[in-house]
């Protein structure tokens, strides 16, 4: 399981559980055992597995591969004594109810807030980039702020996608802007984020921007809007814009020669 982060995320959650009432340590050392936990399980990355116990539906080969990825972590799961359903959903929510957020260091209070529940794309790197900053010059948890990084990018574009259409890549990187991770790895994260169904956008080069959304489905909406929108310029053309009478034109034509 080397490089698994949402099983480095319940050993940890394991670890706290069965030392937090030892009395071998300070305060602050549990205070720090605590953020360990909230950081790490926070830095799971959110993939197409956690989708099934929604009842998302897509591909079949796909949904073949995905029960596959989610048996293979109930196994591991068996072996190691961890949550039979490991998911990074299911542990966040552990997490709560064993009252790990109120045991974090202070500069971490808000952290799970910002990131899983607030919806504020413009202004959520802004916001935690003192968080961030915090967590660099920390001996124990500097680890964390890479993973971070990446989870706050798609956090971002995901909220993006959920109020525009379409995003100016220029926008993006402002939005991203204090963010140690280049340009070049937010494109690959965009196209993990597809692959793990977190988010349906499209990148064109061409004009420098990505589109959100399905591009069979905008085909096919813009295509009725089109259509209804010729049929009621054709309505509003029948009832206002019909030939005018010719004997009332030539009457009128002829009130005005006598002017």
């Amino acid at each position: 399981v080397s490089g698994n982060h949402l099983f480095h995320a319940y050993a940890w959650h394991k670890y706290y559980l069965l030392t937090r009432e030892a009395k071998s340590f300070s305060a602050e050392e549990k205070q720090v055992q605590a953020s360990t936990v909230l950081l790490a399980a926070l830095c799971v990355p959110v993939t197409a597995v956690d989708g099934l116990d929604k009842g998302q539906q897509g591909d079949a080969l796909l949904n073949e591969d995905l029960l596959k990825r989610k048996k293979k972590n109930e196994k591991i799961a068996a072996l190691l004594d961890f949550n039979a359903n490991p998911t990074r959903m299911s542990l966040l929510s552990e997490v709560q109810a064993k009252g790990v957020l109120q045991q974090v260091l202070p500069e971490l209070k808000e952290l799970y807030q910002r990131v899983e529940v607030d919806f504020a794309p413009l202004q959520l790197v802004p916001t935690l980039l003192p968080t961030l900053a915090f967590l660099r010059k920390h001996p124990k948890l500097k680890a964390y702020v890479a993973p971070l990084e990446r989870l706050l990018a798609v956090r971002v574009l995901r909220q993006l996608a959920g109020v525009y259409h379409t995003v100016k890549m220029a926008h993006l990187k402002n939005l991203l802007h204090g963010l140690e991770i280049p340009f070049t790895e937010v494109e690959q994260l965009i196209v993990s984020a597809v692959k793990e169904r977190q988010v349906k956008v499209r990148i064109d080069y061409r004009a420098q921007c990505l589109h959100f959304g399905e591009a069979e489905l905008e085909g096919d909406s813009m295509r009725h809007q089109l259509q209804v929108l010729a049929t009621q310029l054709a309505r509003v053309s029948a009832m206002h814009l019909s030939p005018p009478d010719p004997g009332a034109r030539d009457a009128a034509r002829a009130i005005f020669m006598k002017k």
